[in-house]
């Protein structure tokens, strides 16, 4: 099965930033984390309620008037230790991550499904690239072909 459009998208994108950054094998997972990660969740379209990486669902990133929950104060340690991984400042991470996310085509879908797809493709590429060129790297198997049913 081919590669869905968007998913195309990501690697096409992907591939832009490891030409521009010339990523070594210990460093292709920065491109991933370029794209897929974002300061942006979806409620009804895009926002960015607290300017720091969303990596849970956006209702468990609150405040209250007693100051940032366990997973907000989580989130800013994430938020600055990418920071510090990818050599971005702390004030430029939410602008320097999300570039899939913000591509028209995308931006216009709800992402339901679209980060698994895009991670797998994504991955597939790095391995592609960088893993060991003896095995065959694939998105899709022909499961009957490969897991034959015992009769």
């Amino acid at each position: 099965m081919a590669r869905s459009t968007n998913s195309q998208l990501a690697v096409d994108l992907y591939d832009d930033l490891l030409h521009h950054f010339q990523w070594s094998a210990r460093e292709a997972w920065q491109g991933i984390a370029r794209l897929l990660l974002s300061c942006e969740v979806y409620r009804y379209g895009w926002v960015a309620p607290h300017d720091v990486v969303s990596y849970v669902e956006s209702n468990r990133l609150t405040a209250s008037g007693v100051g940032p929950n366990a997973t907000l104060k989580r989130a800013k340690s994430l938020s600055d230790c990418l920071a510090d991984q990818l050599n971005i400042s702390r004030s430029d991470i939410c602008r320097s991550i999300g570039t899939y996310w913000r591509q028209p085509q995308i931006r216009e879908s709800q992402p339901n499904n679209l980060v698994g797809r895009a991670f797998r493709s994504l991955v597939v590429n790095v391995l592609q690239r960088f893993g060991d060129p003896s095995l065959a790297y694939e998105e899709w198997a022909d499961a009957p072909a490969e897991f034959p049913v015992v009769s």
